[in-house]
Formats: structure tokens, sequence, C-alpha cells
């Protein structure tokens, strides 16, 4: 009853015409089945195609709103941010510079002062006080 076929290397097991014919039975009967559940669901539901599509674009309007919403806050924060940091940057830079400028001023005429205050006491150590000569 259960016997296989050679042929050629291959092996092919036996299959009955009752055996076919169940399968393909049921796989009908289960596509009708899963057929009847849907068209009965989709007749329940009540809503019409027209009414559907009116909420679907009412959908995506409060969608695209709110989506614009959000980018317009979020482009405005992003905006100041930015303008934030290159103010920032921006009086770091003029601040640094004039620091710069301010110190060298304040250096060099330090450095006058005491360079002419150093000179002025070597220059006086230098030349020998008059002194009387004892004879």
């Amino acid at each position: 009853m259960f016997e296989t076929v050679y042929r050629r290397g291959l092996v092919l097991p036996r299959v009955s015409a009752g055996g076919l014919l169940l399968a393909f039975a049921l796989a009908a009967v289960l596509a009708t089945a899963v057929g009847v559940s849907a068209w009965s669901f989709a007749r329940a539901s009540g809503a019409s195609p027209a009414q559907v599509a009116a909420l679907r674009h009412a959908a995506y309007e409060q969608g695209l709103q709110a989506g614009s919403r959000q980018a317009t806050t979020s482009a405005v924060a992003h905006a100041r941010t930015v303008a934030l940091a290159s103010g920032r940057k921006l009086g770091y830079r003029r601040g640094l510079k004039a620091g710069f400028a301010r110190g060298k001023a304040v250096g060099i005429q330090l450095g006058r002062t005491l360079g002419y205050t150093a000179g002025y006491a070597a220059g006086q150590a230098s030349v020998a006080a008059p002194t009387k000569k004892k004879h």
C-alpha cells in the first residue's frame, strides 16, 4: 500500500487521489470561512467609504497642523540657540581682543615706568658721588 517509486535516483512517495481531493476540499472550506468572516466583519462596521475618506482626510489635516506647529517651535528654539551661541562667541572674541590690547598697553606703560626708574637708579649708582680727598 505505501510503496515508493524509484525513478533515476529520485525517491518519490506515492500520492493517492483521495488524499489530494481531501487537501483541496479542506483548503476550499477554510478559504470560504475566512472570506465569509471578513465580509461579515466589513458589513458590521457601518462606516461608508465616504465616511472613511472624510476621517482619513481629517486625520491628515490634524497631523499636518501638529507637525507644522512642532517644526515651527523647534526651528525657533534652534535659531535662538544658534544665535545665542554665536553672540557668546562673538562677545568672547571681542573681549579677548580688547583684553589683550588693554593688557599690552598697561604692560608697556608699566615697563617704561619700571625701566626708567631702574635706569635712573643705575645711572645714579654709577656716577660716584663727589667725595673729599684726604691729604
